[in-house]
């Protein structure tokens, strides 16, 4: 069983069932070095729930990781069969500590996203000039895998892990919802029998929720009755809330607020009819899918995250154009008005959430970078 040590920034809270597969796969033989949070970011995180495979370090760098350092042990980190490091160059030491290991014969994996929406040219130009340096990689999925190949990779070993949620825990919060408890559940919370329009993200400029509230009053125009519930939270909550109420739709959406546990998270999945996100979407059309809940979102791919690839345009759900509100609405009426057509989408998406993209899938993905990089022979996918 090869040594393997993980860099990474931090462990969220929604990687629980890739890091338990791996501990569960390399038990001792798995290290994982990191820092205790992301100053400037609000992310739930669980280094005590594998504090002997743990190793904290001090960052020091600015808000963001715009820029930053980890205090890395890299003489210690030599003596791994393989070093898996997070591949963002604006952590400054884990360009210095793949140097450094490739210099010493350390077998070392570059793990990231290969290219994100919001990626800066010049930034990126840099991130694969680095990158193109070393031979392995474990990127996001399989069409960040081609797209990194596409960009002179070919003579490189590139995985992609197909990132996604822990599907079980998905499945075993629904089974705690039966017809009977979820039913009462709703009443309580007030849904009635309106149709349930979901979305869980934060309430931040980038996520574009305004283009939400807009398609939401034209819904209404043309005599569609729903419901939108907005999970999550931030500082753009109170400039939405004004703005529902300068359309006439503040009665029609529900501010959930912040919720992380599964348990409490499933009877909004279970109840609602559909998902939306307006702008790039990344792990919450995971979620969605992983709860058979057809998606709109909008069609820039070029604008959308790495999570994008496990979405099939009139398969799980539907895209509009960007910025157009019309398109928008009429794309979600079309599902709203078709129930045949959402049970059919939901039934793709939860196929492609439990076989395709999740952390199993994830776990094994890893297991066979760590095989190729200790012995050259890639493993059975």
């Amino acid at each position: 069983m090869p040594r393997i040590a993980i860099i990474t920034n931090i462990i969220p809270s929604y990687r629980m069932g890739l890091y338990d597969a791996l501990i569960a796969t390399y038990g001792d033989n798995v290290t994982i070095y990191c820092q205790q949070h992301i100053p400037g970011m609000n992310l739930v995180t669980i280094h005590d729930r594998y504090a002997p495979h743990v190793k904290l370090v001090d960052y020091i760098g600015l808000q963001k990781e715009a820029l930053g350092w980890q205090r890395l042990p890299f003489r210690e980190l030599q003596h791994y069969d393989v070093v898996f490091i997070y591949g963002n160059p604006r952590l400054l030491s884990n360009v210095a500590a793949s140097f450094y290991l490739k210099w010493r014969r350390t077998p070392v994996v570059i793990w990231g996203q290969a290219h994100t929406a919001t990626a800066n040219a010049a930034s990126e130009a840099v991130r694969l000039r680095w990158w193109h340096c070393f031979h392995n990689f474990l990127v996001y999925n399989d069409k960040e895998s081609e797209w990194l190949k596409a960009k002179g990779f070919n003579a490189h070993n590139v995985i992609g892990m197909n990132n996604g949620l822990d599907q079980k825990k998905i499945d075993a919060a629904s089974h705690q919802w039966p017809v009977d408890r979820l039913a009462k559940w709703q009443s309580k919370s007030g849904l009635g029998k309106n149709q349930l329009i979901l979305s869980c993200a934060r309430l931040v400029a980038k996520n574009r929720f305004e283009e939400a509230i807009d398609m939401l009053a034209q819904l209404v125009e043309r005599g569609v009755d729903p419901i939108w519930a907005v999970i999550g939270d931030g500082p753009e909550k109170a400039r939405l809330k004004k703005m529902a109420r300068s359309k006439g739709v503040a009665e029609r959406i529900i501010w959930v607020g912040p919720v992380y546990d599964e348990d409490k998270l499933a009877p909004w999945f279970l109840s609602a009819d559909l998902f939306i996100h307006p702008s790039a979407i990344g792990l919450s059309l995971l979620h969605a899918m992983g709860y058979g809940l057809p998606v709109i979102t909008h069609s820039d791919r070029e604008k959308q995250m790495p999570e994008f690839a496990a979405f099939i345009d009139g398969g799980t759900g539907l895209l509009f154009k960007p910025g157009e509100a019309a398109d928008f609405t009429c794309q979600t009426m079309a599902l709203l008005t078709q129930e045949d057509r959402r049970h059919q989408m939901g039934k793709t998406a939860q196929h492609i959430a439990r076989t395709l993209y999740n952390t199993d899938v994830m776990a094994q993905r890893f297991q066979q970078a760590a095989a190729f990089a200790t012995s050259g022979k890639a493993t059975v996918q």
